[in-house]
Formats: structure tokens, sequence, C-alpha cells
């Protein structure tokens, strides 16, 4: 998937979040890599000739699943963000070398995509990346069961998630700071609301 993105100021909408439902891919049961892309354009009277500017970490979602992926590009310079005329979300299943040149990279499937996004508000890709985490949890541990709160402090809580087969996950929430908050699950840290920009 392919926009261009010249009306629109990346550096006050550096959240990124796309729907996606990725079908099967033949040959493989494995998760569907994809990861968000900034480029520039190389010649200003031919959209096509483009270079890199910037691109997130792969979020994996399972085949014939629908998910969310995100990008919080707010750590990006923002003379690369100012100069980005494209955006691009590319996939491919997470088992194969994207960089591979030996032709073993070559796979056939689909993947819808729906309500692709930039805000300027980091509670949306925070949002996604909690749904992410928990699915990765619960593929690997069964449902969630509940959550013990095991110490609470001024700023925040610290406790453990359960799950169908017995595994716990500690997290941890802290209020940083006036509408800053953070939760970290799994080694994962998530922000949310709007006094991260």
């Amino acid at each position: 998937m392919s926009r261009p993105i010249t009306d629109l100021d990346l550096s006050a909408h550096p959240y990124f979040v796309a729907d996606v439902t990725p079908g099967r891919v033949d040959g493989t049961d494995a998760p569907i890599a994809f990861q968000f892309r900034l480029y520039r354009s190389t010649d200003l009277l031919d959209d096509s000739t483009r270079d890199p500017v910037a691109e997130s970490d792969p979020v994996t979602v399972p085949q014939a699943t629908p998910g969310q992926v995100y990008w919080d590009a707010s750590d990006v310079e923002h003379d690369l963000l100012d100069v980005a005329s494209r955006l691009e979300i590319g996939w491919y299943p997470a088992d194969r070398d994207p960089e591979s040149s030996d032709g073993s990279f070559a796979y056939r499937g689909g993947v819808v995509f729906d309500a692709v996004r930039a805000t300027d508000s980091v509670d949306p890709a925070g949002r996604a990346r909690l749904a992410a985490t928990m699915r990765d949890l619960q593929f690997d541990h069964g449902a969630y069961v509940r959550t013990e709160v095991t110490e609470e402090f001024e700023d925040g809580e610290a406790g453990t998630f359960y799950f169908a087969d017995g595994a716990t996950e500690p997290y941890r929430f802290e209020v940083l700071a006036a509408d800053r908050f953070l939760l970290t699950v799994a080694d994962t840290e998530i922000e949310f609301g709007g006094g991260w920009s």
C-alpha cells in the first residue's frame, strides 16, 4: 500500500495506525510482518523516483486475522518528516528474509488495508500496540484470565497478568506527568495520553 502524503504535516501528526486483514499466504503459516516506510521524491516532476527517509520496526499480525499495525514516528527527526512525500506499508511473511536476493522471498497472498491514518495523539498507536501485545501473549499462553495488583505507589501500580495456561506476565503502569502515561507489559513500553507530543 502506497499513498502520497504531501498535504500532511507529519511533524504534527507522527503517529500512524492502520487496520489490516492479511489473507492466507501460500507455503507458510508464519504471521505477516508489516513495516511503515516514508519516502521523499528525488525528482519533483516524477513521483516514482524516491529515496527512503525512515521506516518502522516490523509489527506482526497472524494470517487470516484482523489486526492493527502502528508506528510511533515521533522520534524521527523533524527535518526528515518534513521532506517525506509518500507513505508505504509493506508486508511479508515473518519467516522470510525481505533482503534476500536468492528468490527465496517469493510469496503469494493478499492484505486488506482500511482506516490508514496519521494522528497528533499517541493514543491510537498505544491502543494498537497494547492490543498486539495482548494478542501475542494470548496466542502463546491462552486466554487472559485476571490481573493482580501487587504494588501501588503514588503515581501508579504494578502487578501481574494471569493467562489460561498458568503463565504470568508482570506489568507496570505509571503516571509520568499530566496526561502522560506509560504501561510496560512483556518488556514493551506503551505510551498513552496527550502529553507526549
